[in-house]
């Protein structure tokens, strides 16, 4: 990425998702040293770095984030992307993580170099 500490990322609201994830997301960010802004419209022309995300919960024994998605765009673009996804496997003991460790480990792997 060609982002330096200070610069700013909207994070693009997903109502459709836990309201877990996204103060996460937001706390990773500022962590790193960026600033960050929560927008509810991708279109937003104040913003050039946008990061949107959706998660999904499942059921088996415990509820659990199955999937998770990040996806980074400057002025419009896609530039970054960042999956999780334990729906194979079937009885895999390691789809049970914590799901703020894993957003968390997402946020580094598209943001730090």
């Amino acid at each position: 990425m060609s982002l330096t500490s200070g610069e700013e990322i909207c994070v693009v609201h997903d109502e459709t998702v836990r309201d877990t994830v996204e103060p996460v997301i937001v706390s990773a960010l500022r962590d790193q040293g960026y600033g960050v802004r929560v927008v509810t419209d991708f279109n937003d022309p104040t913003c050039t770095n946008k990061l949107t995300y959706w998660a999904k919960w499942s059921w088996d024994v415990t509820i659990y984030m199955s999937v998770a998605e990040l996806k980074y765009f400057q002025l419009g673009a896609k530039t970054g992307e960042a999956t999780y996804d334990s729906r194979s496997g079937g009885a895999n003991m390691g789809k049970f993580i914590d799901a703020e460790t894993k957003l968390r480990e997402m946020i580094d792997e598209l943001f730090v170099d």
